[in-house]
């Protein structure tokens, strides 16, 4: 009987696990998918707000790379955790920042999401916002309190990754705000050092205007 009662409890958990994860996967698709009514129906069914899928994935993180801000304020009106980590240790913040989607940052940041909180290779959402030129939405993150001048391990600035890049919408909102030219990455490389290497003259004359030195 002993035996049998274990062996049932062991199904019973087995049918658990299962329920929940059949959930959270429907949370997730409906989350990304900006399916409001579905998601309250779901977490009113036990899937779990904060709950994770592959990559580690939770329903914020999904409604964030869907560019649904209704659905992140849902979720984070729900008990949503602002800044879970997923893959590399990005927050939600990350992910809007590095894709431009402005609304899901200001809905992020109003939730109390970091804006210097910083991924597994140093990089916070302005350098994630640098590197893809999104310049309102770097200077957002500015306005709430964003450092400029925040240096990765390797001394990486913002201003570096745009330059880099040849993103030359967003150079002059961080020079602006007061974006340090000046400083060098541990391979003795300026902002301008990589605006040269890159081509990009309409960025290497803004630090030059600045005062960068050639």
């Amino acid at each position: 009987m002993k035996i049998f009662r274990a062996a049932l409890a062991l199904c019973l958990i087995g049918s658990y696990a299962r329920a929940a994860d059949k959930l959270i996967a429907e949370l997730l698709v409906a989350a990304e998918a900006g399916e409001n009514g579905r998601v309250e129906t779901l977490l009113a069914a036990g899937a779990k707000v904060n709950g994770r899928g592959k990559s580690g994935l939770t329903p914020l993180l999904a409604a964030t790379t869907g560019n649904h801000p209704e659905t992140v304020k849902l979720l984070l009106d729900l008990g949503a955790q602002v800044d879970a980590r997923g893959d590399r240790k990005s927050t939600a913040l990350f992910f809007a920042a590095r894709e431009g989607y402005d609304s899901v940052v200001l809905a992020l940041l109003a939730g109390g999401a970091d804006p210097n909180a910083t991924d597994i290779d140093g990089w916070t959402p302005l350098l994630r916002a640098a590197r893809g030129n999104h310049a309102s939405t770097a200077q957002l993150l500015l306005d709430n309190r964003a450092n400029v001048n925040h240096k990765t391990a390797s001394n990486y600035t913002a201003l570096m990754s745009a330059a880099r890049w040849g993103c030359a919408d967003v150079v002059p909102v961080l020079l602006n705000a007061g974006a340090d030219f000046t400083i060098k990455g541990k391979d003795g490389r300026t902002a301008l050092t990589w605006a040269k290497e890159a081509n990009a003259k309409t960025i290497a004359d803004a630090l030059i205007n600045s005062g960068a030195k050639h």
